[in-house]
C-alpha cells in the first residue's frame, strides 16, 4: 500500500544518485510526490472526489438604526463611516453590503469596529440619524476543500434544483440582483477577499494522530474543511469540524503538539451569489462537489486519496519531473509513460461529471467561465 514514506522510498529507487536516506533529499523527494499526487488527483473527475456539503443562507440584518453623513466632495472619511444604535455588529459582517433608508445604492462594508462600520464608497443621501437599514450577505463562500461544484439542490424536492446563471446573464435578465424571495438560481463569484484567521484559545495534538483538541476554542462556525492549521513546525489541513473543541485533520501529526497557540486560515474559498435572496428566515441549501487533495505529511500514516492502482502513475510523474529538473535526458520518455499511465486510469475508472458544462476545469480552486 502506497503510504507517503514508501512512495518516497520507491522514488529514490527509480532515480539514480539520489539517496532519499539523506534528510535533505528526502524532503525534496516528498515535495515531488506531493506535487505529482495533487496533479493526478485534480487532473480528472475521479469518483473518489465526489462529496456533499451545505450552505445556510442568512436573512438581512435590520435591527437598530444608523447615522450617516452626506458626501460633499471632500469629506470621504465622514461619508464612508456609519454609526449604529441598537444594533450588534460583528466582524462576520465585513464584506457584506449595506443600504440605508432613502438611498438606492448598496455599499460594501470593509471593516466593523464596535458600533461603527466603514464602507468602500460614500453615502450620497442627506445627513441624518435614526435611519433604518439593511445589511445583506450577498456572497457565500464554500470550504477550501471544494474545487468544483457539480450541483446545487434544495431540500424541498417540490422546487427541484437551483439553476446556474452566469453573472452577466443574471444582470441582463433581472432589474435588481438584491430582490427578495426564495432562491431559484446561483452564479459563481470569485474567491473570498475577507478570508478570516481564527486563533482563539490553544490546541494540542497527540503524536501520530489527526485529532486536534482545543481549549477555549469555538471551531463550529469559524473553521471549515480545507482550512489550513498553521503551526511553527508544520501546516495541516482540516478534514472535519466536529465540535467547538474538536477538529479532525487530513494528516496525522508526526510529532506531539503540546498546548500551543495556532492560526487557522481560510484556503481559497469559492464564492457564489444566490437569486433571489432569502431574507425572512435562515435556509439551508445542499450542494455536491469535487474536492481537492492536500499535501501528505506523515510518512507512515498519510497516503493518497486514491486506490493503489494510482501509485505507479504518481511515481512515474514524480520521476519525470525530478529527472527533468536534474537535466536527465531520459525525462521525455518517462513523461510519455506518465501520460500513458494517466490515460489508462481515465479509461478504467469511473468519473463524476459536473451538470454545469459552462464551468471550465478547476483553476486555482474555483470554476471558471466556459
Amino acid at each position: 500500500m502506497g503510504y507517503y514514506g514508501s512512495l518516497i522510498d520507491d522514488l529514490g529507487n527509480r532515480v539514480k544518485d539520489f539517496d532519499v536516506a539523506v534528510p535533505a533529499n528526502r524532503i525534496i523527494a516528498g515535495r515531488y510526490i506531493n506535487r505529482s499526487t495533487i496533479w493526478i488527483y485534480m487532473a480528472h473527475h475521479w469518483e473518489w472526489r465526489q462529496k456533499m456539503g451545505h450552505i445556510t443562507l442568512i436573512p438581512n440584518y435590520t435591527t437598530g438604526t444608523c447615522s450617516v453623513t452626506i458626501f460633499n466632495g471632500s469629506n470621504s472619511s465622514a461619508a464612508m463611516t456609519v454609526t449604529f444604535s441598537g444594533a450588534t455588529l460583528t466582524s462576520s459582517m465585513e464584506g457584506r453590503f449595506l443600504k440605508v433608508d432613502g438611498e438606492d445604492y448598496w455599499h460594501k462594508i470593509v471593516r466593523v469596529d464596535g458600533s461603527t462600520a466603514y464602507l468602500d464608497s460614500e453615502i450620497t443621501r442627506a445627513t441624518a440619524s435614526g435611519l433604518t437599514f439593511k445589511i445583506w450577505k450577498r456572497f457565500y463562500y464554500l470550504p477550501g476543500e471544494v474545487a468544483a461544484i457539480t450541483d446545487f439542490g434544495r431540500w424541498d424536492n417540490r422546487f427541484g434544483r437551483l439553476e446556474y446563471k452566469s453573472f452577466a446573464k443574471l444582470v441582463d435578465t433581472v432589474s435588481d440582483v438584491s430582490d427578495d424571495g426564495t432562491p431559484e438560481s446561483f452564479t459563481p463569484f470569485g474567491v473570498d477577499n475577507y478570508e478570516p484567521v481564527y486563533s482563539a484559545g490553544t490546541i494540542s495534538i497527540a503524536e501520530d494522530a489527526n485529532l486536534v483538541q482545543g481549549v477555549d476554542t469555538v471551531f463550529l462556525g469559524n473553521v471549515l474543511p480545507g482550512d489550513q492549521l498553521v503551526l511553527s513546525a508544520n501546516t495541516f489541513t482540516v478534514k472535519r469540524v466536529e465540535t467547538d473543541i474538536r477538529l479532525v485533520l487530513n494528516n496525522d501529526s508526526p510529532d506531539v503538539v503540546p498546548s500551543t497557540a495556532y492560526e487557522i486560515r481560510r484556503n481559497l474559498s469559492i464564492g457564489f451569489q444566490f437569486y433571489p435572496n432569502e431574507i425572512t428566515d435562515y435556509q439551508t441549501i445542499p450542494y455536491y462537489y469535487q474536492d481537492r487533495i492536500f499535501n501528505m505529511v506523515h510518512e507512515t500514516k498519510d497516503r493518497p486519496n486514491l486506490p493503489d492502482d494510482f501509485d505507479d502513475a504518481i511515481l512515474t510523474r514524480a520521476e519525470f519531473k525530478i529527472k527533468k529538473d536534474k537535466g536527465d535526458s531520459n525525462w521525455i520518455a518517462i513523461a510519455q509513460l506518465a501520460t500513458a499511465e494517466l490515460n489508462d486510469l481515465k479509461i478504467n475508472f469511473r468519473v463524476v461529471k459536473s451538470r454545469y458544462d459552462t464551468f471550465a476545469p478547476e483553476t486555482r480552486g474555483y470554476p471558471g467561465r466556459g
